[in-house]
């Protein structure tokens, strides 16, 4: 890393190209939540970790894996920190009460 970037980094100037990546991820959540308000679901945070999602939903670790390996769940993965979106949550959600 040269010295420029970590001058930037310092002023907490943001690289354009990762802004971006981040902004495309943020677009990608909120169109596969179909533009649901997390909140109608009591969700506060932006995004909520295994373990709170294990409460939040009432079920075990295997149960959460099981709904992340068929898709049903997201998670996304910040350094060794596993979270869950709110918006992912609310879709999940979302279509959990229209199965039923």
């Amino acid at each position: 890393m040269g010295n420029v970037a970590k001058a930037d980094r310092a002023r907490g100037v943001i690289d354009p190209t990762a802004a971006s990546a981040i902004l495309h991820c943020a677009d990608k959540n909120i169109q596969s939540a179909q533009f649901l308000d997390p909140r109608a679901f009591g969700l506060v945070k932006a995004a909520y970790s295994v373990k709170e999602t294990l409460e939040l939903l009432s079920i075990g670790r295997t149960t959460f894996y099981d709904l992340v390996d068929r898709e049903d769940l997201k998670i996304t993965k910040l350094g060794r920190k596993t979270l869950v979106y709110a918006v992912d949550l609310a879709a999940f959600l979302n279509k959990l009460r229209a199965s039923y």
